[in-house]
């Protein structure tokens, strides 16, 4: 049986785990969040106000945001039309 060199040559890659930035001004539920969702294999952040998302984002690069709504300083409207 013959491989082609790109088998031969390329060691398997483990899988990059998921990045979720948590967004919540409750600092329970950020913490619940991030917990359950390590536990789950995800690599987690947790920020507690809309300004904080912004910074985090773009530093983190996240695959996904759970993003309260009702936020101080800045919406969670407002924080998803800046991110987007």
């Amino acid at each position: 049986m013959q491989f082609s060199s790109f088998e031969q040559d390329e060691p398997a890659k483990a899988p990059r785990s998921l990045r979720i930035l948590v967004a919540d001004d409750d600092r329970d539920t950020v913490l619940t969040l991030t917990t359950v969702l390590r536990h789950e294999g995800y690599d987690t952040r947790g920020v507690y106000r809309g300004q904080d998302v912004l910074s985090t984002f773009e530093d983190y690069e996240p695959d996904a945001v759970l993003l309260d709504i009702n936020m101080p300083d800045m919406n969670g409207y407002d924080v998803a039309r800046a991110i987007k």
